[in-house]
């Protein structure tokens, strides 16, 4: 479930179930978000507005953003910010284990998936669209996660954010095709023709032994008023989440 939330004049969305861990900054951006910013920064492409990262204390500089490629490369973030391509670099996952630095993903219709271990302080965020839920991106991001955290699975809280739903989402044989020669449950992830991502994301995450899953429940296409959709409008515009956790607190921090 997702809250309401807002940061100065910008309202955003918030996954309920982990807005009380210490330290921890987390933000999905809507429609009403982007309608915030600045009049001469909407012909621009979408990244972040400036004053949203203020309102939610979140350093510009400490952010980092990703040239995603519906691929599986994960990036890993420690102490220093790694180079890239202009500053981004080319992946759709990237694991956080340094208090400090954030990062965000931008999606209109793929999905995005949010890991987040409390007691060790590390984030994972996943762009997972069709292509990268192919080729099981969310499973390599968080087992590289697990890895480099020395967490368990059940440690793990995972957020999956709003998405185009199966109830929306037909896509052509050669997609359905594609995820059986990947070795994947067709029957489990295709209703008709139609692919759920959620299902097939989910899947992922249960081979791994995780199991605390908080879901929006928000389908992209369906609420078109508040997500935008490439599927439905073409769009370039996209939401963003955004994660990270704030400095200063020390690692094994319990819940309150």
């Amino acid at each position: 479930m997702m809250v309401e939330k807002a940061a100065g004049n910008f309202p955003y969305l918030a996954f309920q179930g982990l807005t009380a861990i210490p330290g921890f900054v987390h933000a999905v951006t809507t429609r009403a978000t982007e309608g915030c910013r600045p009049a001469q920064q909407a012909a621009r492409p979408p990244e972040p507005a400036a004053e949203f990262l203020e309102a939610l204390g979140v350093p510009a500089r400490k952010l980092i953003l990703l040239k995603q490629e519906h691929a599986d490369e994960v990036l890993a973030v420690e102490a220093a910010r790694p180079p890239g391509d202009a500053g981004k670099p080319a992946a759709d996952a990237v694991v956080l284990s340094s208090p400090g630095w954030y990062s965000a993903i931008r999606t209109a219709d793929c999905l995005s998936v949010l890991a987040v271990e409390p007691r060790r302080r590390v984030v994972g965020l996943v762009h997972a669209g069709w292509r990268g839920t192919c080729k099981r991106v969310t499973a390599k991001a968080l087992a590289h996660l697990l890895r480099l955290s020395g967490a368990a699975p059940e440690d793990l809280w995972v957020g999956f954010g709003p998405c185009i739903r199966n109830c929306c989402y037909e896509v052509g044989a050669e997609v359905r095709a594609a995820y059986r020669e990947r070795g994947h449950e067709t029957r489990e992830i295709f209703q008709g023709r139609c692919l759920d991502l959620i299902r097939a994301n989910r899947l992922q995450l249960e081979q791994l032994g995780v199991s605390r899953i908080v879901d929006s429940g928000l389908c992209t296409s369906c609420c078109n008023d508040r997500f935008y959709s490439y599927r439905r409008e073409k769009t370039e515009r996209r939401m963003w989440t955004l994660a990270g956790f704030r400095p200063g607190l020390s690692r094994l921090h319990p819940l309150e």
